[in-house]
């Protein structure tokens, strides 16, 4: 039986809040899953990479989450060699 791994808490002190706020984040393989729930933010970003070393990734609402304060963008990048 193959035991899925929890999500590890972590905490990001970012310029917009007067507060830190707690995340959590997964790691597996290419793939990284990352949930912010505190009010008023709601969203999950998922991202991965790719064979051709690209990466694409976005966040999203959360179910019920307000989405006009978690509003979904998408990002990409490279690796650089």
């Amino acid at each position: 039986m193959t035991r899925k791994p929890t999500p590890s808490p972590s905490t990001v002190f970012p310029g917009f809040s007067p507060a830190p706020l707690p995340y959590r984040w997964d790691v597996q393989g290419d793939n990284v899953t990352i949930t912010v729930a505190c009010a008023p933010l709601d969203a999950t970003f998922t991202g991965s990479w790719r064979q051709d070393g690209t990466f694409a990734a976005g966040w999203r609402p959360n179910p019920g989450a307000n989405q006009t304060v978690n509003i979904p963008y998408n990002i990409s990048g490279h690796r650089l060699q």
